[in-house]
């Protein structure tokens, strides 16, 4: 299938590969955070049981957010990492899960070691006292990751999604019998042409629109009307002004010239 030429003064398309935006953490998010920072506050754990009640509450509703925020923000630099690749197999899905709450355990030890100090009278130095406090701060880390992610999965903000199930608001659109493994997206007038392993599909939608659902997805657009997932090019093939990329299903796809450079970052040619 051959794309034509594209108009540069009529398509100014951004390259979605080319920016990254954190997304803040949602209000339910912030709400439920705040609850289990209350319920630590009744608990007590890392010796604050000695303090008073309503100080032991705001300490702990305090570093409970400042730790999730933390938390949130390693989220998002791990997705980032990984935007160009698809977690298909388990230990990928594993490294994806645990991979935040081990970036961030280390700075969260000392920061409870340091709050602790300050608050409770413990005649220990900062750095023993964090790496006892260590353990318990990667438990309780996988715990609240597991707690948030299962609050979040359900909800219909694309912006929950995370990229160890990526695309999810788009591939609803399609029937279940194609599946989740997407190909390439080729427009035809008003229409999009969705090719997956399993077959194909039409949706009326335009190209931008698939793209913000696709934000996650490890593909990339290569022309102002088609858009491929990076591991389904098989091969490439080269002509002295024209590049063609060949996918796993046989579609050829050209990519033009604005999307070369972003082509090329991405290891396809």
């Amino acid at each position: 299938m051959h794309i034509g030429a594209t108009n540069p003064l009529t398509n100014r398309k951004i390259d979605i590969n080319k920016s990254y935006k954190i997304n803040l953490p949602s209000l339910k998010t912030l709400f439920v955070s705040s609850s289990l920072g209350l319920v630590l506050g009744l608990l007590g754990p890392f010796g604050s049981y000695a303090m008073p009640l309503l100080p032991r509450l705001t300490y702990w509703m305090v570093l409970f957010n400042m730790g999730y925020f933390i938390y949130h923000i390693a989220h998002q630099a791990t997705y980032w990492l990984y935007r160009n690749k698809q977690p298909k197999s388990q230990s990928d899905k594993i490294l994806l899960f645990i991979a935040p709450t081990l970036l961030t355990s280390v700075p969260l030890s000392f920061l409870v070691a340091f709050a602790t100090q300050h608050l409770i009278d413990i005649d220990i130095g900062l750095m023993p006292l964090a790496f006892e406090v260590l353990p318990q701060v990667l438990v309780l880390g996988f715990a609240i990751d597991y707690l948030m992610r299962f609050i979040q999965r359900d909800s219909s903000d694309p912006k929950l999604s995370n990229i160890a199930n990526p695309g999810q608001t788009f591939i609803k659109r399609l029937p279940k019998e194609l599946g989740e493994d997407l190909i390439c997206l080729v427009m035809e007038d008003h229409y999009m042409v969705v090719s997956t392993e399993k077959g194909k599909h039409m949706l009326l939608m335009r190209m931008k629109d698939a793209l913000i659902e696709l934000k996650n997805y490890p593909g990339m657009q290569v022309h102002r009307s088609s858009w491929i997932a990076i591991d389904k090019v098989k091969r490439v093939k080269k002509f002295s002004r024209k590049t063609l990329l060949i996918m796993d299903n046989d579609i050829e796809i050209s990519v033009s010239k604005k999307y070369l450079s972003a082509t090329k970052e991405a290891g396809l040619l």
